[in-house]
């Protein structure tokens, strides 16, 4: 079983934001979002997640393209999320987009099946209470003129 750990210090309790470190990491901006009375000037715990959730997600369909044997790919995404503000603050869904570019026409319906189990494998998503909706798209990279 793997385990993580972060070390987070606040600056002052009266400036909303702070460091957030963990061993041989560069250290992190975060802070208290604006919409909450804080300065907006770091990385929100918010933005935190749906980045550690997008993160996840790609690093799952890297993890078994390799595994399948999917020739050369690359990725990117894009990720939102909406939060519920409240006496008890959540988010209420958050939506993934990767967006796959694969060599051969060939690889297109292999990357799509892995872009689908993605989500399934993402140790961030499988964690949430809120449900994750993922969309992806596949192209064919140019071929080199």
């Amino acid at each position: 079983m793997a385990s993580s750990s972060t070390h987070r210090t606040w600056l002052s309790s009266t400036v909303k934001h702070g460091i957030l470190e963990a061993s041989h990491r560069t250290p992190i901006a975060v802070a208290t979002a604006a919409d909450s009375g804080g300065p907006g000037d770091g990385w929100t715990p918010e933005e935190l997640l749906v980045g550690a959730l997008e993160t996840c997600m790609t690093a799952s369909f890297h993890a078994l393209a390799r595994q399948s044997g999917l020739g050369h790919f690359r990725t990117s995404s894009t990720c939102a999320g909406t939060v519920q503000r409240g006496s008890r603050s959540a988010f209420t869904e958050i939506h993934v987009c990767l967006n796959v570019v694969v060599g051969a026409e060939s690889e297109r319906a292999l990357a799509g099946k892995l872009a689908e189990r993605a989500g399934a494998a993402c140790t961030i998503a499988n964690s949430l209470g809120c449900p994750v909706h993922v969309d992806y798209t596949v192209v064919v990279a140019d071929a080199p003129r």
